[in-house]
């Protein structure tokens, strides 16, 4: 009895992984590439992200800045 228990759950088992691994519908959105304009708009951005990674207390010196304002 007990063999049978573990076989058929072993089984489902089986078949919940294989379920999973169907191929599924995603929905593409198509949006065009950005322009150099665009890019170099966001520079400032990316500098200041990378800043604050590696000195934090530049950042905090930057919030306070803001935070005057």
């Amino acid at each position: 009895m007990e063999n049978k228990i573990i076989t058929i759950l072993f089984v489902v088992l089986i078949m919940i992984g294989l379920s999973g691994c169907g191929v599924k519908q995603m929905n593409k959105i198509e949006t065009e590439a950005p322009t150099v304009l665009e890019s170099v708009g966001k520079m400032e951005g990316i500098g200041m992200a990378l800043g604050c990674m590696f000195i934090p207390e530049a950042c905090q010196d930057i919030v306070n800045k803001k935070d005057e304002q």
